[in-house]
């Protein structure tokens, strides 16, 4: 697979230095975009989350035009015309402390998107995710594919994380929404928990389709509402019908229309 590794396209692996700061503690930041077979797909939206978690943590970076270098990469891979995962990855080669400038190495995999109608079974993480660094994608991600792989492991397709008192966050790796027959509601993390939620692409893309309200939601909340969506970037919008035994009535209306704008093709380059 040919990949950009901040300099030029290559054919073969990435080198990362033994005492890098990468291979050693996993500090590096990433996103997932989806390649619709001719377009990046809101690409401005993910540069800047990405670019908000390396200004936070006090790192400096080149931003290239990501446009024209990902459709680049998607053509020299015999991406045309299929859909793919694409990641925008910055990693801390050098070692702690060192200021040098991370320039972004870009990636491209196969990934077939699921149909609308696709409907998904979650349950509770049995751990605790409770962390203001949840607001960062890092590589430090463990947590996320450990909570997943016990889902699927227990016959699910994804675990929702909690708060040690309860409170929703998101799954291991999708933004959710409820639906309580009058509108609908996304997890927000109560002040006081010291928890985060990663900004979601996805949701933020179809809020003036949705207008969701923001809120803490209780696991206890569960009976109140109708119907329940997970959202993310590859995926786009899907219903649940299944939390842990509680049963929830399929409604896949907005999936489609969501959809078309999660999905929406961005090839602006972004100066910031």
């Amino acid at each position: 697979m040919i990949f950009y590794d901040g300099h030029n396209f290559v054919d073969g692996g990435l080198s990362l230095p033994v005492d890098g700061a990468a291979f050693r503690y996993g500090i590096s930041f990433f996103e997932t975009l989806l390649w619709d077979g001719d377009h990046v797909c809101q690409l401005e939206a993910h540069c800047a989350r990405i670019h908000a978690s390396l200004r936070t943590f006090g790192y400096a970076y080149d931003a290239p035009d990501y446009a024209q270098l990902l459709t680049e990469l998607a053509k020299r891979n015999g991406f045309g015309g299929k859909s793919g995962r694409l990641n925008i990855i910055y990693a801390v080669r050098e070692g702690l402390g060192v200021t040098q400038t991370m320039r972004p190495v870009l990636t491209i995999a196969p990934y077939t998107i699921a149909p609308a109608e696709t409907v998904q079974k979650l349950c509770f993480c049995p751990q605790v995710h409770q962390s203001w660094l949840a607001a960062h994608k890092t590589a430090n991600y463990l947590p996320y594919i450990h909570a997943h792989q016990q889902a699927n492991a227990a016959g699910f397709d994804d675990a929702i994380l909690l708060t040690a008192d309860g409170y929703v966050l998101e799954s291991s790796s999708s933004a959710l929404c409820f639906f309580d027959g009058e509108q609908y509601i996304s997890p927000l993390a109560p002040p006081e928990s010291g928890a985060a939620i990663l900004p979601s692409t996805a949701l933020a893309s179809v809020r003036d389709m949705l207008h969701p309200v923001f809120r803490p939601v209780h696991r206890s909340e569960l009976a109140n509402f109708q119907h329940v969506y997970v959202l993310n970037s590859l995926r786009a919008m899907l219903a649940v019908s299944q939390i842990e035994g509680h049963d929830f009535a399929i409604d896949v209306t907005p999936c489609a229309p969501a959809r078309a704008f999660i999905h929406s093709p961005d090839q602006n380059s972004l100066l910031d």
